[in-house]
């Protein structure tokens, strides 16, 4: 019978997780049975993104000082997220204490650092903190994410060290010659890179460093996604999807592809081999080219080959109206003749997400039955895909 009221406990403490912190906490401090489950979920993922230097530092002190007068709940901690504003008001890089923080996770699998407004050069770290990073985050056996953005001049051997973490997200980074302390002639094992979110690089020469890491460590990377990589870095996501073409089994196409819709030409899905899942990116706005997404994406969906045994094509639709996405009726068609071909027989899913434009107006005025009939009309534009049972269309967010 304990048992079973145990795992009731756990059950509500799972639900309280996503839909009601608030009283996650207060299950916390119920009883000894709430304590428990709920402290799991609650240190499960750890944000600290403070918005003035004063709340930086009391929330990093309230957390050290909640792991050290109750270490178990450092076990708890999967994810960390440290939101930095800038180099100037850095906090949690430059306290000596905070490394320390870092050796208690030890189940940590997921670690994002992230300097919203401009970039935060690496020199300025302290040395705790970059022994720390090295230690707990680089080395760690049980990470599995990495997210950076925005830091320069990391020691090149860093690139190295990130292909052994299965998935990657890269945001503005810069690679330099510098001290790397313990990792002078360190030998880098084969890479586990299998997921890699990009978006770029300061310079060619941080390109160059990265994809002869990428060379060097003999991964097989399955997920390519570049949702948010600038059309000046078009040339580096080329290089990446002509050199992982025999293990991608997933893409998600850059968006910015339409400012130089002849790069399109150089990228051969037919190729892709173990291609799976595609995702394309297409956009309804009254200062672009009429059609010019759908013609990118035909131009892209052209290439596939039967071989390709493509299972499941994406469609993120960026829209600022809403009214707009019938207003191209015919490319719609268009597509929905492609995909209804031979060439994407296996075929089980094509799914349309909507992203409204919240900052337009016209959002404001669009009633949720406008939304849903909208949602239908897309469905009946679409009537082969529909026929065939594989269309899903979610239902555009309203304002």
């Amino acid at each position: 019978m304990a048992t079973i009221t145990q795992l009731i406990l756990d059950e509500v403490a799972a639900l309280n997780a996503t839909n009601d912190p608030a009283t996650l906490k207060a299950c916390a401090l119920t009883c000894r049975g709430f304590r428990e489950p709920s402290q799991r979920h609650l240190f499960r993922a750890v944000v600290l993104a403070p918005f003035d230097g004063q709340d930086r530092a009391r929330k990093l002190v309230r957390f050290q000082r909640a792991l050290s007068s109750s270490p178990h709940l450092a076990l708890y901690v999967h994810k960390l997220t440290l939101l930095e504003t800038s180099e100037r008001h850095a906090c949690f890089v430059k306290q000596l204490t905070f490394p320390q923080v870092l050796a208690l996770l030890k189940n940590m699998t997921s670690f994002t650092l992230c300097f919203n407004f401009g970039g935060f050069d690496w020199n300025n770290a302290i040395p705790a903190f970059k022994q720390g990073f090295i230690d707990s985050i680089l080395l760690s056996p049980s990470l599995t994410h990495l997210s950076l953005t925005s830091i320069m001049n990391l020691p090149p051997e860093f690139a190295s060290l990130m292909t052994c973490i299965p998935s990657l997200s890269i945001g503005v980074l810069s690679f330099t010659d510098c001290d790397s302390g313990s990792l002078a002639n360190m030998p880098i094992s084969n890479g586990r890179l299998k997921e890699l979110d990009l978006a770029s690089f300061i310079d060619a020469e941080a390109e160059r460093t990265f994809i002869e890491a990428l060379e060097n460590s003999n991964c097989e990377l399955e997920t390519l996604t570049m949702d948010n990589i600038v059309w000046e870095d078009l040339g580096l996501a080329l290089i990446l999807i002509e050199f992982f073409k025999t293990s991608l089994t997933t893409l998600h196409y850059p968006r910015s592809i339409t400012h130089l819709p002849h790069e399109v030409a150089k990228l051969d899905i037919g190729k892709l081999s173990r291609l799976r899942t595609l995702n394309l990116f297409l956009e309804f706005n009254p200062s672009t080219q009429p059609g010019i997404y759908f013609r990118v994406a035909k131009q892209i969906l052209s290439k596939a080959t039967p071989g390709n045994q493509i299972e499941e094509i994406h469609f993120d639709i960026y829209s600022y109206n809403g009214r707009d996405l019938i207003d191209e009726g015919r490319y719609w068609e268009q597509l929905d003749i492609l995909l209804s071909g031979p060439k994407f027989s296996d075929l089980r899913l094509v799914l349309c997400k909507f992203t409204p434009d919240h900052s337009d107006d016209a959002w404001k005025r669009v009633t949720r039955d406008e939304v849903k009939a909208l949602a239908t009309l897309l469905s009946i534009v679409l009537h082969r895909l529909n026929r065939r049972g594989i269309l899903e269309v979610q239902d555009l967010l309203v304002h």
